[in-house]
């Protein structure tokens, strides 16, 4: 089925089994149909996709976004912004940015990609992977009330608790606040020139292509893979561990 909009703002919204293009005077709506194909050009449009009782997938563009699982595939392209919602089930989300400077932000409930022109947003999924790809990306990581895992490597980092991971890759500026809970934070792969700087209930690690800043942490671990790393930590409401050469 291929649904397109009118000159106003329209909304799409698609189930598994159900999906409907509606607008003022008219709402398309098909039905039990295997590939709905939804496209917008005009007005600012928006869009729901639905995942169904099994594991589903989304993947979300600036262009087009689309989830699908057992026995459906649902498309939003064109449309100005895109909510993705799951109910049940195991469901992953793979969200790309564009080559302007994106935003991401990430809590345990949903997450958000998005600059001026288009916002994807995910909720209640399992696992969600942003990825950056040109200009100046910035993610943005919040904790849950619970006790959670901040984990950074040279291009990727994540915040894990319970029921939910959020990661973000190549992104070149990277925000993780802990509120609640007892958090920890792991750094790894630190080298020859990056810097470790940490004050009050603040960290910041300054790497190649990467700049970090951690708030209200309990315990911070960072490991070098070898000599040069530059370190100035001191009188920190928090429990700082280097380990291997410095």
């Amino acid at each position: 089925a291929y649904l397109y909009d009118s000159a106003g703002n329209d909304h799409f919204a698609a189930s598994p089994t159900t999906a409907t293009l509606s607008g003022i005077g008219f709402a398309n709506t098909a039905q039990g149909f295997k590939r709905v194909f939804a496209t917008a050009s005009q007005g600012v449009d928006t869009a729901m996709l639905l995942d169904s009782a099994g594991n589903d997938l989304f993947y979300g563009r600036a262009d087009v976004s689309w989830m699908t699982g057992s026995g459906f595939y649902n498309s939003a392209s064109g449309f100005d912004r895109v909510t993705a919602t799951t109910s049940t089930g195991l469901d992953v989300a793979y969200l790309y940015d564009t080559l302007g400077d994106d935003v991401y932000l990430a809590t345990p409930s949903y997450a958000t990609l998005q600059d001026a022109g288009y916002e994807n947003r995910v909720e209640r999924f399992d696992r969600v992977y942003a990825y950056g790809s040109g200009g100046h990306d910035q993610a943005i990581f919040l904790d849950s009330a619970g006790n959670d895992t901040f984990t950074s490597r040279a291009t990727m980092a994540s915040m894990s608790g319970q029921g939910f991971a959020n990661s973000a890759i190549n992104f070149r500026s990277v925000e993780a606040t802990a509120t609640r809970g007892v958090d920890l934070a792991f750094f790894a792969d630190l080298g020859q020139g990056d810097s470790v700087t940490g004050e009050q209930a603040s960290l910041a690690i300054t790497r190649a292509k990467l700049t970090e800043l951690l708030v209200g942490f309990d315990f911070v671990t960072a490991k070098s893979n070898s000599r040069g790393v530059r370190s100035d930590v001191q009188a920190v409401d928090y429990l700082f561990t280097r380990e291997d050469e410095w």
